[in-house]
């Protein structure tokens, strides 16, 4: 990979990275000061507390969370974690 296509991988994996922080925010705005790895174990402990407006959103919003949270740790396994740091 030549260097300009490693920055468009690090470009890529940037937007998806904030596209994913901002959906959660949205609904769990405790998640700010959270590390993005730790975040989806907890979304689902947070989310059986949620309620009202912050419930309708994340129902509408789990896919998309979901797809994003797949896409941005696909992109780290494979362009920025070695084979034995890969979990």
């Amino acid at each position: 990979m030549d260097e300009s296509q490693a920055l468009n991988v690090i470009e890529i994996t940037r937007q998806l990275r904030t596209e994913y922080s901002e959906v959660l925010l949205t609904i769990f705005p405790a998640f700010k000061t959270k590390a993005l790895a730790s975040t989806f174990r907890e979304i689902r402990k947070a989310s059986r507390r949620l309620t009202g407006e912050a419930l309708k959103t994340f129902r509408s919003k789990k896919k998309k969370i979901m797809a994003l949270k797949i896409q941005v740790q696909h992109s780290l396994d494979e362009h920025f974690y070695t084979n034995d740091t890969k979990t």
